[in-house]
This record gives structure tokens, sequence and C-alpha cells, in this order.
């Protein structure tokens, strides 16, 4: 009881500058994709239907990751009833409660007491572990309780915790994490078939959703070099898994965020002495982490940003660490002093929250989604152009925008709106096609930003905004 305190306490240290200001990690896709959706849920949610998108995305559940999720399905209820900036605080506390499970889970799996602490600490903190989207956050949770229920070779609970895991986790996570799942059957020549109805219990419609949404999204048409295009892994960079670094930059066309796989010298060290058949996922994780070959060998099987994969190469080098740790066979106050260091060490990953360079942006969410000119687009029967960061997906505020423009899009719409494979976030007409007849059909009758050409376009008596006088 006492290690889950200690667990606990340095959650609290690790956190505090977000627990004492949950506002400033109003970013990103936090706040442009897991807020907007969890508002829009929640509207539906209330009502007992299942959560649609007209506004936005279309086919909402074949796209949208975790809504699913029953944690988010109560979270985005209750945002039904609380204020938007209160909302904001309450998916803060969706990300950081998973957070501390995560920790509080690999305590379990690494054998409780010092050693299990220890443990705790360099998977929970671990580099790639703090991110601030829910998406990766609540999959990392039920990545730990996937494999704690595979040590106890309990195959209802690894039931459970895949589902839990294709219902909230981006397909890149739970598709490789399958992959591991696969090869430490083969070690152990243990089969868990009756989690296969589980899964399909809990999860199966989910993956049935995006199953078919996938097959006229653009993922299925993506080649080898659509998918290592950026987010290629230099073989030298996995030094910074024990050497921390203040490189705040993109890599490789990725920000620094995710390629964040630091871990400690200490962790670095032990791991040298572990054994086990995690070298050999951490040798297979660090080469399809590249890019090259081996990616390039097995394509059809791997989505993009070949990154994801260093992942798991640093959870296999946790448990190495660990591993080696425990065959020191230390006394407890020598165990003490390593766990102490290495908590101090780990400190260095909590600068990884707020992002740089979005943390200069950040303000309360009320701020941008309860604006009047908000509230007048939402009544509007008609598409609007060119949304700002970060209200530009519309649905939390019932506005009808020129579709889901993302990485993931329909190729039908990426064709008709003229968009590359890899999508793009806030779409504006005029930087990819031709003012014209496509654009009064496709009933965009209100736009924001520079005045367009053509002369149908007035300006709003009341609104920085134009409108299209055709429509």
């Amino acid at each position: 009881m006492y290690y889950i305190i200690a667990i606990v306490a340095y959650w609290l240290l690790f956190f505090h500058k977000i627990i004492a200001n949950p506002y400033i990690i109003a970013s990103s896709e936090a706040l442009t994709y897991d807020f907007p959706c969890m508002i829009h849920s929640g509207k539906y949610w209330r009502k007992g239907k299942l959560p649609q998108d007209p506004y936005h995305f279309k086919d909402y559940l074949g796209v949208v990751i975790g809504q699913l999720y029953p944690l988010n399905i109560l979270y985005s209820y209750i945002t039904t009833y609380i204020s938007l900036n209160a909302a904001w605080i309450l998916q803060v506390s969706n990300l950081l409660l998973h957070n501390l499970a995560t920790a509080i889970l690999a305590y379990y799996l690494f054998g409780q007491g010092l050693i299990g602490l220890f443990g705790a600490l360099v998977w929970g903190f671990a580099g790639y572990h703090i991110k601030q989207n829910l998406w990766y956050v609540q999959g990392f949770t039920w990545i730990t309780a996937t494999i704690l229920a595979m040590e106890y070779q309990s195959g209802i609970m690894v039931g459970i915790c895949l589902g839990m895991l294709y219902l909230c986790a981006n397909p890149r996570f739970s598709i490789y994490f399958t992959y591991c799942c696969l090869g430490f059957a083969l070690v152990r020549w243990w089969f868990p078939l009756e989690a296969i109805p589980i899964v399909l219990a809990i999860s199966g419609y989910h993956i049935y959703r995006q199953w078919r949404y996938s097959r006229g999204s653009v993922t299925a048409s993506r080649t080898y070099k659509n998918k290592v295009a950026i987010g290629k892994v230099p073989l030298w960079y996995y030094f910074t898994m024990f050497i921390p670094t203040g490189y705040q930059d993109y890599i490789d066309g990725v920000g620094y965020q995710e390629m964040a796989y630091y871990i400690t010298p200490i962790a670095g060290f032990f791991m040298l002495f572990g054994r086990g058949h995690c070298w050999i996922l951490l040798a297979v994780a660090i080469l399809l982490s590249t890019g090259k070959q081996l990616f390039k060998t097995f394509n059809k099987l791997m989505m993009r940003f070949p990154q994801v994969w260093g992942y798991f190469a640093m959870l296999g080098a946790i448990v190495l660490a660990v591993d080696g740790l425990r065959r020191f066979e230390l006394g407890q106050i020598q165990l003490s002093l390593i766990v102490l260091a290495t908590a101090i060490l780990l400190l260095h990953n909590s600068k990884l929250l707020p992002l740089y360079p979005f943390a200069q942006w950040t303000r309360k969410p009320s701020e941008f989604f309860d604006t009047p000119l908000l509230k007048f687009l939402g009544s509007q029967p008609y598409r609007v152009n060119n949304l700002p960061y970060p209200v530009y997906r519309g649905n939390a505020n019932n506005i009808m925008t020129c579709g889901y423009t993302g990485g993931n899009h329909l190729k039908s719409l990426g064709k008709f709106l003229n968009l590359p494979i890899d999508g793009i976030g806030q779409y504006n007409w005029f930087d990819w096609k031709e003012d014209g007849k496509e654009l009064d059909n496709y009933r965009i009758k209100y736009h924001i930003g520079q005045q367009p050409k053509d002369s149908k376009w007035v300006k709003h008596d009341k609104f920085d905004l134009w409108v299209n006088t055709k429509i």
C-alpha cells in the first residue's frame, strides 16, 4: 500500500503544473479533436442515441476514436450539464487518471515491492507515455492491463482488456500491439481462445465501423512511400532513450513528442543485464521504426508513421531493465536509492507537457468555442469555409464544414476537395480549388478570412465574415 501511495505522490509531483492549471495543455488535437468530439457526443448520449455527425465527420463512429469507450461515454454525458471550461477540466482528469492507472498497473506487472516501484515509475512516466491526447494515454493504460492479464494467463481478462483497447486507442497501437500479443502467445505457447468472443462482444461493433469506413478512405490506398514519408527514426536517435535532451523541434516531419522515448540512463544500464524475448521485441521494433527494409517487407501489415514502433521498443527496453535490476539481487537500501535517483531523472519527461510551441496559444476553451460568431453559424443550414483553429471541426457548435479533411479522409471527398493523400487539418476551399459553381452547389455560404475575389462575396453586417450572395 505504501508503494501505491508513493506512485500517487510522484504522479502529483510529475503533473503538478497541469493539475494546478489544466488550461496549459488546451492546445493541439486535444483541443481540436478530443474536446469538441466529447462535447458533440454528449448531446447524443443525453438523448439516449448513438453519436452521429452530419457537420464534419459524417461516418462519426467509423473515423472518430474512443466514442464508444465506457469512460468517454460517461464523461461526454456529464459535459452536457456543465460549462465548457468545466468540461475541459473533466477531460484533463480523464487523461491524468489514465496516466496514474498505467503506472499502478505496471507496479503489479513487475512484481510489486521496490522493484515493482522502479518498473512502475520507468513504465508509467516513460517519454512516450506523456501525451495530451486521450486516444494515446487511454490506449497505454489498456496495453499495460493486457500485458498484466497475459502474465497471469487469464484469458477472460485478456479479452476484456483487449476489447477496451480497441475501443479507445488509435488503431496503429491496437493493431501493432495485437502483433506483439501473437508473438507472446507463440513464445509462451498459450492461446487464450476464450478471449476472442469477449473482444468481439465489447468492441466488435466499433471494429466493424472502423473497417467499413476504411474501405472508402485513403488509408487502404497508401503505398509504402506514403507510409514512410515522415516519422522515420534514425538508429542513432535511440541514444536519447537513455540520455535526456532539450530538443524541441520536428524530427523527420513529426513533433519531438512523437519520438520521446527517454527512460533514464539507470534503466539503460540495467537493461544490458536483462534476459528474455524482449530483446527480440526491442530489435524488431527498432528496425521497423526506421521505415526501411523490414517495414517495407511487411508493408501490407503496416500503417503510416513508423516512429510508433519506437514505443514498443521503449516498452521492451523497460521490461529488460526491470529484469536486469532483479538479477542483481540488491538490498533494500540500494534499491531505494536506485528508485529515488530514477524518479528524479524521470522528471525530465514532465517537460513534454505543455507542448512547445503550442503552449503560448493556450486559453480557456470557452474563449474559443463560446462566441457570438459560432452561435450564429451554428444556427445556419449552410456550410462554412475556413473555420479557424481550434474550432475548425465545427461539430461542437453544430456548424456545417467542408467535411473531414484529415489523414483518414474519404477518397471521394479527397478527390472532390483536391486534398493531398495525408490530408490537412483546417481547410480553406480557396487554397485548393477555384471559386465557382462547385462551391455554390456545395452550399458554402460563409467564409472566414481574406475577402474572396468574386464579387458575389459581401461583408456580413455584424460579424467578421464573408457571405456568398449566390446562395
